[in-house]
């Protein structure tokens, strides 16, 4: 998975085999106006929450598009890896939770937009 940061959008680019798990070819463009809030808080999961696509191997890996009580929320991550969970307000989706590469770099340089 790959992040790339703009003026004005944030990108994130599935890749190789993480399409496959995610079943998601195109990337998420994300407006960097619907971003609420970024956290590296465990985000709290609904029992009732339907994968549809993607992969879902419970307490081990979540990968693609869910639905919860929130919406549609896109996930890609293993379970016990630390979480970077990106509350949205307009857009496809309302919620991301991915485990980037650089997580720490990525929460503060998203965090700091916020605050600007």
């Amino acid at each position: 998975m790959k992040l790339e940061l703009t003026q004005h959008t944030l990108t994130i680019i599935i890749e190789g085999t993480e399409r496959l798990w995610a079943c998601k070819i195109d990337p998420i463009v994300i407006d960097l106006g619907h971003i609420q809030s970024v956290s590296l808080e465990e985000p709290e999961f609904d029992r009732r929450t339907i994968r549809a696509p993607g992969t879902s191997l419970p307490t081990y890996f979540h990968a693609g598009t869910f639905y919860s009580s929130l919406g549609k929320e896109f996930w890609y991550f293993k379970s016990k890896e630390p979480k970077l969970t990106i509350e949205l307000s307009g857009g496809t989706y309302k919620r991301i939770v991915i485990a980037p590469t650089n997580l720490n770099g990525w929460y503060q340089k998203l965090s700091t937009l916020l605050v600007e």
